[in-house]
C-alpha cells in the first residue's frame, strides 16, 4: 500500500499586462501553496501554462516562456521544502531559444527534477512558435513512477500506451481543455491514476474506472477565499490515492489463479473487477507489499502485456493483419 496525498490548485490567473504576466502568476503560484500546508500533500499540480496565461493582447509564446530550471523554479522550489512535497510548474519554457509548451517538476527538497514537453501541441500552438517534445521522461519519488501530459497530448493514445509500458503510477495533466473520457480510459487500461487540472475543473480519473476529487464552478465547490490573487480565482481539489495498484486483463486470467492470490495474500490486498473495461485492479494494502511482488509470484498478465501476447499470434497466423505489428 503506498497512500499518496494529491492537491490540485485550480487557478484561474487574472488578465494581466504582458511585461507582469510572469511574475503576477507566480505570485498567485505561491500564495496558492501557503494555502496548500493545510492539506499536506505529497504532490502539488496547476493548469497547463499556470504561469503564462492572462496576459493582455496578441503576445507571443517567447515573451512569456522562462528557463527551466530558473529563478522561478528556484522560488517555487523554496515553497516545495517548506510542504515537503513535489510540485508540478506548467509554463512556455525558453530551452537556448526554443520555445516549448512544458511542465517542470520540482521535489520535496526544493531541487529541480525535470521537464516534461507536450509531445503534441495544436496546429496553432505550432504557428506560433511552439516546439513540439520528444521525450517521455518518468521520475521514481517514494509514491511511486510519475510522469506527465498536455492537454491536446490526449487525443494521441500512444503517448499513454507508451507510460503504461514504462509502468507510471500516476499521470499528472495539466490541461485548458476536455477530452476527459479518454484520459479516463487510459486510467482503467494502464492501471494509473490520472489527476486532470484546469482552471475551471479538475479530478482524479483511478483505474478502477471511477472519478474521484472532482470540483468545477459549482457553488458546492467553494472558491479559496482571502488569499490576494489581484483579481485570480483559486479552487482546490484534494484526494488521497492508494497508488501502489495496477490493471490486468480479464481475458488473460482464470478465476482460479486470482483465487489462489486472494488466499495467498488474504487482506493484503483487494482485488476489483472491472467487468465494462475487462480488467482486474489488484491493489495492496499492507505497506510493505508492492504489485509487483504479486505479479511476479503469480505471472499475472497486465492488459499491455496480454494483448502483445495476442498481436503476436495474431501475425504468426495472418502476417497481413491489418493489426499494429508486435512491439511496434
Amino acid at each position: 500500500m503506498r497512500p499518496t496525498r494529491i492537491l490540485q490548485a485550480a487557478l484561474l490567473n487574472p488578465d494581466s499586462d504582458p511585461e507582469s504576466t510572469v511574475e503576477t502568476n507566480l505570485r498567485n503560484m505561491l500564495t496558492a501553496l501557503d494555502r496548500a500546508a493545510s492539506f499536506e500533500p505529497d504532490f502539488v499540480s496547476f493548469p497547463e501554462l499556470a504561469l503564462a496565461k492572462g496576459a493582455e493582447g496578441d503576445v507571443l509564446p517567447e515573451e512569456l516562456a522562462v528557463s527551466l530550471p530558473g529563478p522561478v523554479t528556484e522560488r517555487i522550489g523554496e515553497k516545495a521544502r517548506e510542504l515537503g512535497s513535489y510540485v508540478w510548474v506548467p509554463t512556455y519554457e525558453d530551452a537556448a531559444g526554443t520555445v516549448y509548451n512544458s511542465v517542470g517538476l520540482v521535489g520535496p527538497d526544493g531541487e529541480f527534477l525535470g521537464t516534461y514537453r507536450k509531445l503534441a501541441p495544436t496546429d496553432g500552438e505550432m504557428d506560433r512558435g511552439i516546439s513540439p517534445g520528444t521525450e517521455l521522461p518518468t521520475w521514481d519519488t517514494p509514491f511511486g513512477r510519475v510522469a506527465a501530459t498536455i492537454c491536446w497530448d490526449v487525443r494521441f493514445d500512444e503517448i499513454g500506451v507508451a507510460f503504461g509500458a514504462r509502468d507510471v503510477n500516476v499521470l499528472f495533466h495539466p490541461t485548458q481543455g476536455t477530452s476527459y473520457s479518454r484520459l479516463r480510459n487510459w486510467a482503467v487500461y494502464h492501471g494509473y491514476h490520472v489527476p486532470v487540472t484546469w482552471g475551471p475543473y479538475s479530478k482524479i480519473y483511478t483505474p478502477h474506472g471511477s472519478e474521484i476529487a472532482r470540483q468545477d464552478r459549482h457553488a458546492t465547490h467553494p472558491e479559496a477565499l482571502g488569499l490576494d490573487l489581484g483579481g485570480g480565482r483559486l479552487r482546490f481539489s484534494f484526494a488521497e490515492v492508494n497508488t501502489d495498484c495496477k490493471s490486468y486483463s480479464r481475458a488473460g486470467l482464470d478465476f482460479e489463479t486470482m483465487d489462489e492470490v486472494q488466499e495467498y495474500y488474504g487482506g493484503d490486498i483487494a482485488l476489483h473487477a472491472n467487468y465494462d473495461d475487462a480488467t482486474i485492479v489488484l491493489e495492496t494494502l499492507d505497506e510493505d507489499l508492492r504489485v509487483e511482488e504479486v505479479e511476479a509470484q503469480f505471472d499475472l498478465p497486465t492488459v499491455q502485456a496480454y494483448e502483445e501476447h495476442v498481436r503476436e499470434m495474431v501475425y504468426e497466423r495472418a502476417p497481413d493483419s491489418p493489426l499494429t505489428p508486435p512491439n511496434r
